[in-house]
Order: structure tokens, then sequence, then C-alpha cells
């Protein structure tokens, strides 16, 4: 509705409306994540009330592929006052019907961790996209542990780890169902 009611005003104003034709079908919804259109407009009320930014345009790139879930890779470009400029976001597509589930829990494990010093650093969730199954997240910059292990700090990254497992592991968050081990 919002992208309606800023193209309406784009043509009552006189200013001129670029057309663009997605390239997927209903049918094809499983392509919606790749759309540069449909994701433009899934990704705007979400980039905008937490970034405070209009959303241009939204490419992506699959990066990994599988049975359970494809791995994505959104480069934004977003109009931040009069300047253009890029924003990364990652992307999980479930094809199980997870996702809800998963960005619920995601969700309710970082609220449990926030006053937590030696949590484990999750990526930012930015939304989950119902009708795609999709949750797009904050890209986590920092060190890989790989990398840390193998210097001269590895005893403190493992020492670190350690911290954060026992963290993430006193987390009090709601399951919605038990499973046995």
């Amino acid at each position: 509705l919002d992208e309606v009611e800023r193209v309406l005003a784009m043509a009552e104003a006189g200013t001129p409306v670029p057309v663009r034709q997605s390239a997927v079908t209903a049918a094809a919804s499983h392509d919606w994540p790749t759309d540069e259109l449909y994701m433009a407009a899934a990704v705007e009320p979400h980039v905008r009330d937490r970034y405070g930014v209009e959303v241009l345009r939204c490419a992506c790139e699959r990066k990994v592929t599988g049975p359970r879930r494809d791995r994505l890779r959104y480069d934004v470009t977003v109009l931040d006052g009069e300047t253009r400029r890029r924003l990364g976001l990652d992307g999980i597509q479930w094809h199980d019907g997870r996702a809800g589930r998963v960005a619920r829990r995601y969700a309710a494990l970082g609220e449990a961790l926030a006053d937590e010093p030696d949590a484990p650093r999750f990526p930012e969730q930015v939304a989950y996209l119902r009708d795609a199954g999709i949750q797009l997240l904050e890209p986590l910059e920092g060190v890989p542990f790989e990398v840390c292990l193998r210097g001269p700090d590895g005893p403190r990254a493992v020492e670190a780890l350690a911290r954060s497992l026992v963290a993430l592991h006193r987390a009090s968050t709601p399951v919605e169902r038990a499973r046995p081990l």
C-alpha cells in the first residue's frame, strides 16, 4: 500500500514513474527471493523502519542452494536523504515451512542473550518475510574463528568460545516443541 501511495504521489506531482515488470509469476513463487522488483517492495518497509532510508533496488545472488534452505546475499541500493548508498543483507530461504519457527526462535534467543556479556554474537534479524519464507539478517562482521584459532590468541579464542557456549546453554528461551535426545 505504501508503494502504491508513493507511486501515485509521484504521478500526481508530475514526476516520471519508472515502470518495471517483474519476471516472476505466481506459479514460480520459489523465485520471488531473487526477483529485484518483488524483493525491493518486500524489504522496503523493514529497511525504512530500521535504517530510515528508502529502498531503490534490491539485487540478489544465491550463495548456496540446499535441500532445506538457500543462502542468499542481497545488495540493496538505498536513498539516505539525497545520497545513494549500498546496504548488504544476508537471507535464508527455508523450503520446508520452518522459516517462521526459526525466525521466532532466533528473535527469542537474541532477547534472552541481550544482556549477557559472554554471549555469542549472532547477526541482527532485520525481517522475516513470511510469503517468501525468508529470514533477512545483517551480515556478521569480525574475524572468523578459524583465523583466531590459528593465531597467537588461539587459546584465548577457545576460552571465549567455551564461555559463549555456556551463556547460550543457560539462556532461557521458549520452545514450541521438545525433541528427545
